[in-house]
């Protein structure tokens, strides 16, 4: 799995147009944006919302999985939903 130190933070692009998962077009197809993060960038840092997107099945499992190496124990904190949420998913 690629992880935090090696992996880019660069988000992957689909038809010149960054991946956003609040974006309304991208809500309603997700599945090329997945598909050429998957190939390109399977990991990833969404500086938009402070969140790094894991696409592929097996590095989800490793990080669900490996506890010792990866944690959001230290790194929860209460936040602001992004205000776009509620109108993407009513």
């Amino acid at each position: 799995m690629t992880t935090a130190s090696t992996a880019t933070t660069a988000c992957p692009f689909h038809n010149g147009k960054p991946f956003d998962p609040l974006d309304p077009q991208q809500v309603e197809d997700p599945f090329p944006w997945m598909a050429e993060a998957r190939r390109s960038v399977p990991v990833f840092y969404l500086e938009k919302y402070d969140v790094w997107c894991v696409t592929r099945y097996a590095d989800v499992e490793q990080v669900l999985r490996d506890t010792d190496n990866i944690s959001s124990a230290n790194a929860i904190r209460i936040r602001p939903l992004p205000p776009e949420l509620p109108n993407v998913f009513p």
